[in-house]
């Protein structure tokens, strides 16, 4: 139990950075075992990232749900990332992801900036790394 306590206590959680893109793509195409098509709008809009010895072994995201509503998700190294590790990144973005997108200067719910957001962002990357 110590050396879990340990070992959680090494992970890092912070906001992503534009260097982190290709890692963030390498692990979710890791996890939806897609290697040669490119992203689409599942990919979602990266929120923070866990790190545990420089490496990113969770990524939380952004995306719009059937119902139409913001949800945050993550997706992990299934080997290196804990059910822990997952809900503390999930707690971190989500207070994140409301301070930036909730609402807008009128007052209007974002759903739709999240999505042309995440529609630029997936067009760019699939440029990018294609």
């Amino acid at each position: 139990m110590v050396a879990q306590e340990k070992e959680h206590s090494q992970i890092k959680f912070r906001e992503v950075f534009l260097s982190d893109l290709k890692s963030i793509v390498n692990l979710y195409r890791t996890q939806k075992t897609i290697h040669t098509t490119g992203l689409n709008a599942d990919f979602g809009l990266p929120l923070g990232i866990a790190e545990l010895n420089c490496k990113i072994i969770a990524y939380a995201f952004v995306n719009i749900n059937d119902a139409g509503k913001a949800v945050v998700q993550v997706h992990t190294d299934k080997e290196l990332a804990q059910d822990q590790v997952c809900e503390t990144l999930i707690n971190i973005s989500l207070k994140r992801f409301k301070a930036q997108w909730t609402f807008d200067d009128n007052g209007i719910s974002t759903e739709n900036h999240v999505k042309n957001a995440i529609s630029r962002l997936v067009n760019w990357l699939n440029n990018c790394y294609q």
